[in-house]
């Protein structure tokens, strides 16, 4: 469903799930990203859900905190996003080693990119203005995320904004890796939980749902080809050489005759003959 008016920046607890048919194709900015083809189509095949505690914590920094987990046989994976720009490490099974940032953002007031340049207007425009952060003017959460051996960087900005005349949760994806660059949007549905009231929607760890997996046959057969592909294959079996075929070593043999004629003077013949003996090793 749509996201409630109540459900605002200031207040994600609960669970979202990714809108397909209003979101954008994620493919292209997987693949700048580094994914396999075959990986692509499982993700794309999937239902993401994101599972999400916000809260404030000792020292008043609001986090984030998403449990995402997919369909399809997709590990799940945890983040967290503490919106104070620190620098919070983040290992995916997905896209491996990565370092994020976070902080609450005005779009039009303090539009900075995280490399310091100017936010690009993908970004920035087609948002509603809501007041979300501890001032007026930051109403959104931007994300700065490097993955240093990927070669690349993603700018997140999300927000609420009007698709069709329904508010929804939207995440705006800036992906770029040398010169090339790709733009995604992903909105998100809203999922009520009917065991909390609305006024009581803060969550521990352990009453966050699990996921259930569901393989279909054609995510079977992929995924049974993503591992085939995905590990070298076995040596060949050695086999014994076969020795070269030799023959028989050929002998010669020197033989000399002497004989006499009866009534004649004595001669002496030499006779050579040559035989092919097989010898026993």
């Amino acid at each position: 469903m749509a996201a409630p008016a109540e459900v605002t920046m200031k207040d994600l607890n609960g669970d979202w799930v990714m809108n397909k048919t209003l979101s954008d194709d994620l493919d292209p900015v997987l693949a700048l990203q580094g994914l396999p083809w075959l990986l692509r189509k499982v993700v794309s095949w999937a239902t993401i859900t994101m599972h999400v505690k916000q809260y404030i914590d000792d020292v008043g920094i609001t986090n984030i905190r998403i449990e995402q987990t997919a369909t399809g046989g997709i590990k799940g994976e945890t983040e967290l996003r503490k919106l104070d720009w620190s620098e919070v490490p983040h290992v995916s099974g997905v896209f491996g080693e990565m370092m994020n940032h976070s902080r609450w953002s005005g779009v039009k007031q303090n539009a900075r990119s995280g490399d310091g340049g100017t936010l690009d207007t993908f970004l920035t425009e087609g948002w509603l203005e809501e007041a979300a952060g501890t001032r007026e003017d930051e109403n959104h959460v931007q994300n700065w995320v490097v993955n240093k051996k990927g070669g690349w960087t993603a700018e997140q900005m999300w927000g609420f904004a009007m698709v069709d005349g329904k508010r929804y949760h939207v995440k705006k994806f800036l992906v770029k890796k040398g010169g090339e660059m790709e733009k995604v949007k992903m909105r998100t549905l809203h999922i009520p939980n009917p065991h909390l009231p609305n006024t009581t929607r803060t969550r521990t760890r352990n009453q966050i749902p699990n996921s259930t997996i569901s393989l279909s046959p054609g995510l079977l057969i992929s995924l049974s080809l993503l591992l085939f592909f995905s590990f070298p294959p076995l040596p060949p079996k050695l086999k014994p050489p076969i020795p070269p075929l030799t023959r028989p070593p050929r002998y010669t043999m020197q033989m000399q005759q002497h004989f006499t004629p009866r009534g004649h003077q004595e001669t002496r013949g030499t006779r050579h003959e040559t035989l092919d003996m097989e010898t026993e090793n």
